[in-house]
């Protein structure tokens, strides 16, 4: 018998229109391989994510959630798009820091990445800005389900972080095996 009809055989419920094939639970895979992809471009159901002078989070619940992962792997997530904008009363001077936060099913949450864009002496009331952020997140150990949030903390002035129809913002996660 030929290497190609013993393949044929030890495979013949594999084909064109059966193409799934389903690992043992021992199955594994070397360091650097995307076990899943998350991503949705209304990501964030908060629209109105604005603040002056104080942080807000947005609600467990209302970010991106990437569900069966495992311990020990890396999360990696970007938050791209939307909205946003640093405004004053008249001198539209001050900062604002844009972050992204994990939020575990188990165990607290944790500041995962951010930026901060600074104006100073800027002459009008509202300054829009673009927004890309990267994070890298461990899996720590008894965590099966990870919800990606955004954080802002404006210093000085009023900032705002929205997903519009006109302006979606989009997030994706993917888990990257360790």
């Amino acid at each position: 018998m030929t290497r190609s009809r013993d393949n044929a055989d030890h495979y013949s419920g594999l084909g064109a229109s059966n193409p799934t094939v389903t690992l043992g639970s021992n199955a594994t895979f070397p360091a650097g391989h995307v076990i899943q992809v998350v991503g949705n471009q209304t990501a964030f159901s908060t629209t109105d994510f604005s603040v002056t002078n104080s942080t807000v989070k947005d609600a467990d619940g209302n970010g991106l959630t990437i569900s069966g992962v495992t311990a020990g792997n890396l999360l990696k997530m970007h938050i791209a798009g939307g909205y946003h904008r640093m405004y004053g009363a008249g001198s539209g001077t001050g900062g604002c820091n844009w972050k992204i936060v994990a939020s575990p099913n188990s165990g607290g949450d944790t500041l995962v990445s951010g930026t901060r864009l600074y104006m100073r002496d800027y002459n009008s009331d509202y300054l829009h800005v673009p927004i890309s952020i990267v994070g890298m997140y461990i899996v720590p150990s008894g965590v099966t389900s990870v919800e990606i949030l955004r954080e802002l903390t404006p210093t000085t002035i009023n900032s705002s972080w929205n997903s519009t129809a006109d302006v979606p913002m989009s997030c994706s996660i993917m888990e990257i095996q360790q």
